[in-house]
């Protein structure tokens, strides 16, 4: 018991807070986003937000048509609101806009309650 009561507290010394790399969060709320019916434009208000542990250039884009669509200059943690109308599940990166490298994404799945069924028609004359 001694023993291992003592490993432990040796490797908490060896690794302190500081050195553990603080990973970046970006959240999107809702997650999913519900459509009547299959292939139709889904619509709803996205709410994003990231927290980063260094402030510098940050921007958002849409990873499906590569449009920024909100830049933050000298952030360290971001808010904003955007309209989603998509028919298909739809991916979002959070990018340093210096360097190009990504930090984060997240994705926003397209759900729907009822599939399309096209019944069959059959024209009868009699």
């Amino acid at each position: 018991m001694y023993f291992n009561s003592l490993s432990v507290l040796f490797l908490m010394q060896l690794t302190p807070e500081a050195a553990i790399p603080i990973l970046p969060t970006l959240l999107v709320q809702p997650e999913r986003c519900i459509a009547l019916r299959k292939g139709r434009n889904c619509y709803a208000q996205l709410t994003f937000s990231w927290d980063l542990p260094i402030a510098a250039n940050y921007c958002l884009k849409s990873s499906n048509s590569e449009s920024v669509l909100y830049c933050w200059q000298a952030a360290k943690s971001g808010h904003v609101e955007h309209e989603f109308s998509q028919q298909k599940t739809h991916e979002y990166q959070l990018i340093n806009s210096d360097t190009g490298a990504i930090l984060g994404q997240t994705q926003v799945h397209v759900q729907w309650v009822y599939k399309n069924r096209q019944k069959k028609r059959r024209w009868r004359l009699f």
